[in-house]
């Protein structure tokens, strides 16, 4: 099922003080039509053949047995270690569009 999204970002950062230890967060919005579905977002098996585009894949999480018929948009995010500079663009996969979004590096 395909599902839209909007405002896809990636953003690097360094997570200690001496800038070594770094993460790369991945955000975005997805609709869904029920209350009760969560957006997730998990690294595509397997990967592509390009070493720094992340492959990402959205899925659908459903809790409990009834949810109301209403379309929303919830965030979904994924956040892992990476190598600096491991990774300049990220594609989101899984939606009506696929999304292919360049990684900000915030440098602290």
């Amino acid at each position: 099922m395909a599902l839209n999204s909007r405002n896809w970002k990636a953003v690097q950062s360094s997570v200690d003080f001496a800038g070594s230890k770094h993460v790369l967060v991945i955000t975005g919005e997805v609709e869904v039509g029920r209350t009760n579905e969560t957006p997730t977002l998990g690294e595509a098996v397997p990967q592509g053949i390009v070493d720094d585009i992340l492959l990402m894949d959205v899925q659908i999480s459903v809790s409990g047995d009834v949810g109301a018929d209403v379309l929303t948009w919830k965030e979904a995010a994924y956040t892992r270690e990476v190598s600096p500079g491991q990774f300049r663009q990220v594609t989101v996969q899984g939606v009506v569009e696929v999304q292919t979004i360049d990684v900000e590096r915030i440098v602290s």
